[in-house]
This record gives C-alpha cells, structure tokens and sequence, in this order.
C-alpha cells in the first residue's frame, strides 16, 4: 500500500501539477482580484521554476559531493543501486538513463582495483509489469564490459530505496567476508539512499555519480531564459524531498 500511495502522491509534488492547479482554480474561481492573483501565482511559480541559476543553487546544496578516483580507498564491495534504466519490449533490451553514470563508474573502480565486488541491487520501481529485471538484466552488460561472473552479486527483489537497504542487508549477511563497503549512487540521491543503509546497520562509505551541479558560472541565459528542461529537473528535485521526508515519516531513515 505505502508503495502504491507514494507513486500516487508523488505526481503532486511537481512544479508542473502546481502551476496547473493555480491556472484551473484561476479559471474556475468567479472573484476576479483572486482570479487575478492566482494567474500571477501561476506565472512567478513557473518563473522560479525554470530558472537555470536557481535550481542550481537549490540541486547543490542537496547533492553529496564527489570523490575523484585517487581518493577512493579499497573496498571489498560495491554496492550500486539500480533506477537508472528502463526496459523497452519493442526492442527487447534495457535503455539506459542519466543514471546509467552509476554502473559506469563502479566499472571504472574495478577495472583500477578499487572495488573487488560489484553488488547491484534493484528491480522494478512499476507499478505494472514493465519488463525491467534490472539487476539480473545489468549483470548481462557487467560480464560484457569484462567483470568477471564471479565477482557480481545481486539483490534483485527491491522496488525503491528503503528495500534497496533491505534486502541488500539480506545479501550481505550471506558474504560476512565481505566487510568494506561502498555506496554507489546518483549525487542527489545518496542523502536518501545513504541514510536507509545506516538505519539497516550497513556501514558504507559513499562514491556519488551523475552529479547535477559544479562549478558557478552565469550566463545572460541562465539569468534570465525560462528552460522547461530546468521545471524536468526540479521534478527530480522535489521527487527526491518528498522520498526523503515519507521515509523519515516511516522510520526507514
């Protein structure tokens, strides 16, 4: 049910579904002075919204921050979550999504022997039956990218993060040699991901990946140029902080 209701609330938390709340009330509501200030809500809403400048503020003072290679100490294990691809029945293979970044740089640390093992964990995060078994599907692209089959590990059960700490707990108690740990997973992400883990007893350092944010820089652009693509990313944004707090709700974090 928590499942279910998460997916369905989750539409809500939008910036698209706010400023098409604001315009249907403005149009449905008879007083003109507050018709008139809900079509103002409405615009300043999108305004913020899709404000390049803005969001990045908002996007890096949430992300975790990044590690570069040199500073990555030897793990027995790391620990990369899925989300980061969906599966398309007309072609019959996984595509692959910003989140892909996850698996390539987890690669990246076992090719300079910093990783020994690869533990993916994830399946399905549908409601339906979307053809998507992530983490056996992943495992597929591991051995052609050269890992070797006995250094992959999976969990292939989770359908969102509080599981994804679960039943990789699960996993890691059959592998006791397994003892360091490294999380694995986007940089707005980990906050969230990190969190469920240590409530799960699982001590892990954290490598971060696809991160949204860097270096400041401002353009006549970014200044000032509504970006319906920047309103896509708030979506993850916002996605994230309402997980975060439903999960705090919960006791998963």
């Amino acid at each position: 049910m928590f499942f279910f209701l998460s997916k369905v609330l989750l539409y809500f938390t939008y910036p698209f579904v706010w400023i098409a709340i604001l315009l249907i009330v403005a149009w449905r509501i008879k007083n003109a002075a507050t018709k008139r200030k809900l079509r103002i809500a409405a615009i300043g809403t999108f305004l913020f919204f899709s404000n390049s400048i803005i969001f990045d503020e908002f996007m890096r003072a949430w992300e975790v921050n990044g590690t570069t290679y040199d500073e990555v100490e030897h793990y027995d294990v790391a620990i990369v979550l899925g989300g980061m691809a969906s599966f398309n029945k007309d072609v019959d293979r996984l595509e692959f999504r910003r989140g892909a970044d996850r698996i390539i740089q987890t690669v990246k640390l076992y090719k300079l022997g910093k990783v020994d093992n690869i533990l993916i964990s994830g399946d399905s995060g549908s409601l339906m039956d979307d053809g998507l078994n992530e983490a056996l599907q992943i495992k597929e692209y591991l051995i052609d990218f050269g890992v070797l089959e006995d250094d992959i590990l999976l969990e292939s059960k989770s359908k969102n993060t509080h599981e994804n700490a679960a039943f990789t707990k699960e996993v890691l108690q059959k592998h006791p040699e397994l003892k360091s740990k490294l999380l694995v997973t986007s940089a707005f992400h980990m906050r969230r991901a990190h969190a469920c883990f240590e409530n799960e007893g699982i001590e892990c350092d954290v490598f971060t990946t696809d991160h949204y944010t860097g270096k400041r820089w401002f353009t006549l652009d970014r200044l000032f140029i509504p970006k319906i693509s920047v309103m896509l990313d708030w979506q993850i944004l916002t996605k994230e902080w309402f997980g975060y707090l439903t999960y705090s709700i919960m006791g998963y974090i």
